[in-house]
């Protein structure tokens, strides 16, 4: 650009053209400025001629400076225009986009005399550019969507067709799968009329197809008249489902017992009963039979409790005859001084073995009584710590045979129970008899306590899961048996409580006993309202803890067994 030779002109064009345009020389003074640049940079109608440029541009921040000194410099130097768009925040706080023209202009003598800076405000025309910019990305999101749409309805028509297919093919598969079901298969409306009937529903009553269809369903089940079809109806509507047991007559008028599973659907508005029938004759002709072998087993089973509680009686009488006179032909043995004579110790042996046959026959005659259910109970209030003395006393004898000792852990306060005291006196003899039995030269513990738990209902729960009836407010007695015998696996444990069952064989060989005992025991348990828990681990003894209730009520007496 080239000065003119008017100065004077120049200057009128300068001061009223509308755009900020000021006329630098080659140090940045000041040569000539519109009355727009004075605006815009905040000058007013002051005098800037002469004054540096980068004392009156406060938008110039110090760290750009020296940035736009190498564009003056670069301009000067000939590179040429240069063109720059900034955000800038005036002094009133308002931010707009401005466009910076920055070009030599040249003498006369044609050389680079300085700048010609101009300022223009592009702030709309940058509001447009972005409104220009979202209208492109509404119209671009739009015609995505539409594209999407139209993809997604393809895709959904093409799914809704698959599915058609499938849906027509599924209904040929279950009218295929119903018309060869092997049940009978009727839908029923509300009026009781036959809508639909497979296969099986034809062979099995001997109609065709036409001919159900055509009648109602009185006519196959005399069960339904119409008056009690209505109510049924109404109940399985609100259930939804049901299953009963009914009849079907056949064209022939033979009539055969089913099983119905009645299901209550509606579909497009219509109400229907699928109705799924199973011919029960064979099952109905097993439970007949089956309930006459129950009943032929049941008087079995009386049979034989009769039999072994009257040969436990016509056994015990001899036998506690034998035991009498060997214990006088021992005491007579001994007045005459012929204790050291052989026949002393047979006399002891005789002793001894009717001593234990009377036992097996007193748990014969006791089991026979469980079981027939002539068990009865004997409620009495005794003191707990004399009990246990007894029963102390009683094991000694097994205790020293087997070199075992007994730690009792019973405090003299126990109190008293209301219970039976044969039964619990047998139970616990029958605990400590085992643990002394199946321990050898080991220790037995019997643990008693009170237990006010009332989680201790939940340990004595029956067999369908539900709390003893007979548990009072006083609490419970525990009786707690621990040796350090042979043990048990945890396969074991679930058969133990079975009547002439013991861990395995071999402990049937080595150490005697019938297996009845610990039945008994849970039985005698359980009659008094409480339980037997077993803990056992093989090679580490066992623990049996018996809770009773501290008062046995009453109303149990003879109602267990």
């Amino acid at each position: 650009m080239y000065a003119p030779d008017n100065p004077e002109v120049f200057q009128r064009f300068l001061e009223h053209a509308p755009a900020a345009v000021a006329m630098l020389d080659r140090q940045m003074r000041y040569l000539l400025t519109s009355r727009r640049w004075l605006t815009d940079c905040g000058q007013g109608d002051q005098n800037i001629i002469g004054r540096s440029h980068y004392e009156f541009l406060p938008l110039f921040q110090k760290q750009d400076l020296s940035r736009w000194q190498d564009i003056y410099a670069s301009c000067l130097a000939g590179s040429g225009e240069y063109r720059e768009r900034e955000y800038f925040t005036r002094s009133d706080g308002v931010s707009v986009w401005i466009e910076w023209q920055i070009q030599p202009w040249k003498t006369a003598a044609g050389e680079i005399g300085g700048l010609i800076l101009s300022r223009s405000d592009i702030t709309e025309h940058k509001q447009t550019e972005a409104e220009l910019r979202q209208i492109n990305e509404e119209l671009e999101m739009r015609a995505e969507a539409c594209a999407t749409h139209l993809r997604h309805t393809t895709i959904a028509l093409q799914a809704e067709r698959v599915e058609r297919q499938r849906i027509a093919e599924v209904h040929k598969v279950l009218q295929f799968s119903i018309n060869r079901a092997a049940d009978a298969v009727f839908w029923v409306t509300p009026e009781a009329q036959l809508f639909y009937v497979n296969d099986a529903a034809c062979l099995s009553l001997g109609y065709s197809r036409e001919e159900l269809l055509s009648r109602s369903l009185q006519h196959i089940n005399p069960d339904f008249p119409p008056y009690i079809w209505s109510e049924y109806w109404e109940e399985i509507k609100q259930l939804g489902s049901i299953r009963l047991e009914s009849q079907h007559c056949t064209k022939d008028g033979h009539i055969f017992p089913v099983e119905l599973t009645i299901n209550y659907f509606k579909v497009n508005g219509h109400e229907y009963n699928c109705i799924f029938a199973r011919d029960i004759t064979e099952r109905k002709q097993a439970e007949a039979e089956l309930y006459q072998a129950k009943t032929a087993a049941e008087a079995a089973n009386r049979a034989r409790s009769s039999f072994l509680a009257n040969m436990s009686h016509e056994l015990r009488t001899p036998l506690t005859a034998i035991i009498g006179y060997s214990e006088l032909l021992q005491e007579d043995a001994h007045e005459l001084g012929l204790g050291q004579m052989d026949f002393i110790a047979d006399l002891q042996t005789i002793n001894t073995a009717g001593k234990q046959l009377l036992g097996v026959l007193s748990e014969i005659l006791d089991f026979s009584k469980i079981e027939s259910g002539q068990m009865e109970l004997d409620l009495n209030t005794f003191d707990v710590a004399a009990l246990i003395k007894e029963v102390e006393n009683r094991v000694q004898p097994l205790l020293t045979a087997n070199s075992n000792t007994l730690i009792v852990n019973c405090p003299n306060n126990m109190g008293t129970m209301h219970a039976d005291w044969i039964k619990v006196r047998q139970i616990l003899l029958n605990l400590l008899d085992n643990a002394t039995k199946f321990t050898e030269h080991g220790s037995i513990i019997l643990d008693v306590s009170r237990e006010d738990d009332p989680e201790v209902q939940l340990l004595t729960s029956g067999a369908n899961g539900k709390p003893a009836s007979n548990t009072g407010t006083e609490g419970w007695i525990r009786f707690q048996v621990r040796d350090t015998g042979i043990g048990m696996t945890q396969e074991q444990l679930p058969t133990i409580f079975q009547a002439f069952t013991q861990a395995d064989e071999s402990t049937t060989r080595r150490y005697g006993g019938t297996g009845m005992g610990l039945a008994i025991s849970r039985s005698f348990c359980q009659m008094m309202g409480g339980e037997i828990i077993v803990e056992s681990e093989l090679g580490a003894g066992s623990t049996f803890s018996v809770y009773l209730p501290v008062h046995v009520r009453e109303e149990e007496k003879g109602s267990r067994g």
